[in-house]
């Protein structure tokens, strides 16, 4: 059911978005993102995150290219380039670190602006390396910035970390190594197709730090978190909002005790009659990326009759994200509160 509910809302985007509304006068906005593959849930959830803002804004004026990203940056490049070379495109929009990157070398190529969400690139990286370059997502340093802040509220002095090998894992790895002033006991690594984590616990369990730092995509965690159980460790875990997730917490019913998540406030439990809006919907509840594909869309909707670039530097709205306005670098500032993942009750802001 859930997938015919995607197909047509996929239909809708690409086909019924713009009315009556001129060509010429329609801001036209490849969204490049994960449809299918390992990251299909957070497209999913982005993309229902879209329709309802376009719903309840009965928005005109705005026409979504879609193309899926597999999560594969060649995919990425690929289905962008050809849309670049067909459609009069005025604003990329994005998910995940390893296909924002390359698409900012089009986006520079061609001078229209990429928003990127999802991902992990620390300013260097990303925002502070091209004037295209837009961030609706918080920047990884802040995130590490409250995780560190947190450990040292909960006198953490020894932490083991196991993290994807790749941007993502990499950055956050990074940046916690440089930052925190307790020790890092162990360091452990897996591939985006492991889902067997029992050979790093068992050293993690033998190691017995005060928390485990744990970074990968929902598939990833779910299995770590059954892993932990049945390994009987009950070592406190620290993670991003992909941990909190609805996707996540459905298929972890009893395994999420001293578990942590670094999130942006709209997540936090009772903030908003979002969800109720969301679930009356779709007939399921928000994750975590639904927030961004809302206000991605009031975003849109303000920049549709100026210049795409102008506009988003202009923009001063409130979302369900909280208030969004861009730095001179394209970044968001968002407020980031750490919950307990099993029911994002607020643990510290």
């Amino acid at each position: 059911m859930k997938y015919v509910l995607l197909g047509l809302i996929l239909l809708c985007l690409v086909g019924c978005t713009t009315g009556n509304v001129v060509k010429d006068e329609t801001l036209d906005v490849a969204l490049v993102i994960p449809i299918t593959g390992i990251g299909a849930a957070v497209g999913q959830d982005f993309l229902y995150g879209i329709e309802l803002a376009k719903e309840e804004l009965n928005l005109q004026g705005v026409e979504f290219h879609i193309e899926d990203t597999r999560t594969d940056p060649k995919e990425a490049v690929t289905a962008t380039t050809s849309l670049l070379n067909t459609e009069d495109i005025d604003v990329i929009v994005t998910l995940q670190a390893q296909v924002s990157q390359p698409l900012l070398t089009l986006a520079d190529q061609h001078d229209i602006p990429l928003i990127a969400s999802l991902t992990s690139l620390v300013k260097e990286d990303y925002t502070r390396k091209s004037e295209n370059a837009f961030l609706q997502y918080p920047l990884p340093e802040e995130e590490m910035a409250l995780t560190l802040k947190f450990m040292e509220q909960e006198e953490y002095e020894t932490v083991a970390l196991l993290t994807v090998l790749d941007e993502f894992g990499n950055t956050m790895t990074e940046l916690l190594n440089g930052d925190f002033e307790g020790e890092v006991v162990l360091k452990e690594e897996f591939q985006k197709s492991d889902l067997d984590y029992r050979t790093q616990l068992t050293k993690i369990k033998k190691m017995n730090p005060d928390a485990i730092y744990v970074i990968g995509y929902p598939p990833h965690l779910i299995n770590f978190l059954k892993q932990r159980k049945e390994l009987g460790i009950d070592i406190p875990v620290v993670s991003t909002m992909h941990i909190q997730s609805d996707f996540v917490r459905k298929k972890s019913v009893g395994l999420m005790d001293k578990v942590y998540a670094i999130t942006p406030v709209a997540l936090v439990k009772g903030r908003s009659d979002f969800g109720e809006r969301f679930e009356n919907k779709f007939s399921v509840e928000p994750d975590f990326l639904a927030p961004f594909g809302y206000d991605l869309v009031l975003v849109l909707d303000q920049i549709k009759n100026q210049d795409a670039k102008t506009g988003l530097y202009d923009i001063e709205i409130e979302g369900i994200n909280g208030h969004i306005s861009f730095n001179d670098f394209g970044e968001v500032e968002m407020p980031l509160v750490v919950v307990e993942a099993d029911d994002r009750e607020l643990i510290m802001n």
